[in-house]
């Protein structure tokens, strides 16, 4: 496992004064399949007893063969905020437990990976704080999260933040390339050039080159072709090829510039020469609204007419 090559100066830096470092350390930005390879690849790492010359794990020791397997005693991950999507004081508890047992190694480290650190309660943020006010000895606490602001301000404060960029688009395309990594034309513009969305949107993206060859018949679009497949993976997911979709038809009719489909731009000039400005604005506000509780316990297939119809609204 390595990370992604953007990320190269901070993991060498990490490394290399590992020493210096505080026993709390918080990632947030970047995408998060990047964010997350990259604090595995750190963990491992800093386990590993034979780290090479270039700072990589060797992958033959027992601590690597450990890691691989997900069984290292001296590693804890948290990554699963179960049905309430939160991250529940009892985690923490079993956490400072795992800490208050020796290292399966001489003078080794133990480490603690929270994945998603907005989704801790006040309950849980508050016993995590008590273990970063007394770090046992020779640990390290990482934190991930994409909304930094939404973590415990007392918990930044006793922890090291580190931002993690988001690639350039040419640093994507070199690693898709370099990697021989299949892409569908149009898929690195839709998916904003994030690897998160690339490393698991092969299925998605299909489901949008169907929706999408349905959509550019605008107002003639046919409310019978559609099929719930549309909604497979759910609604909010529906909501943002939706939005992606019809800004593409108002940047171009604004700007005559092209951001996520650009291998459709004359189907999306046209509909955005036939399109009211006004009932584009109407539309945008209507999709932001379902966005607010897409992701509730609602009629998904009302919903999914219910946005159609809007769309075709819009042309004239």
């Amino acid at each position: 496992m390595h990370s992604y090559p953007w990320y190269s100066n901070i993991r060498h830096l990490f490394l290399t004064n590992k020493k210096k470092l505080s026993h709390a350390q918080i990632l947030y930005g970047g995408d998060k399949v990047g964010r997350n390879t990259l604090i595995l690849d750190l963990c491992q790492t800093l386990l590993c007893q034979n780290i090479a010359s270039d700072l990589n794990p060797c992958n033959e020791c027992q601590a690597c063969h450990w890691f691989a397997r997900a069984s290292h005693p001296d590693f804890y991950l948290i990554d699963d905020t179960g049905e309430t999507n939160n991250i529940s004081i009892e985690v923490i508890r079993e956490l400072k437990d795992f800490f208050e047992l020796s290292s399966h190694q001489q003078d080794g480290l133990k480490i603690a990976v929270i994945m998603n650190a907005e989704n801790l309660t006040n309950a849980s943020a508050n016993a995590l704080l008590k273990i970063l006010e007394e770090p046992p000895n020779n640990c390290f606490i990482f934190l991930t999260t994409s909304n930094l602001n939404q973590v415990l301000p007392t918990l930044r404060s006793r922890s090291q933040l580190i931002s993690l960029p988001n690639p350039s688009p040419q640093q994507i395309k070199a690693y898709v390339e370099e990697n021989k990594i299949v892409v569908e034309p149009g898929q690195l513009e839709f998916s904003n050039n994030a690897m998160d969305e690339l490393v698991n949107d092969d299925d998605r993206y299909r489901l949008v080159v169907e929706i999408i060859d349905e959509l550019k018949k605008g107002k003639s679009i046919r409310l019978t072709n559609i099929t719930t497949r549309w909604l497979e993976f759910g609604l909010p997911w529906f909501v943002d090829v939706m939005q992606k979709w019809v800004y593409e038809i108002f940047l171009s009719k604004m700007t005559n510039r092209y951001c996520y489909f650009p291998q459709h731009q004359t189907a999306v000039s046209s509909l955005a020469s036939n399109s009211s400005l006004q009932n584009l604005l109407s539309f945008q506000k209507k999709i932001n609204e379902i966005k607010m509780y897409a992701a509730k316990p609602v009629n998904k297939d009302l919903n999914l007419d219910l946005i159609l119809m809007e769309y075709k609204k819009i042309f004239n």
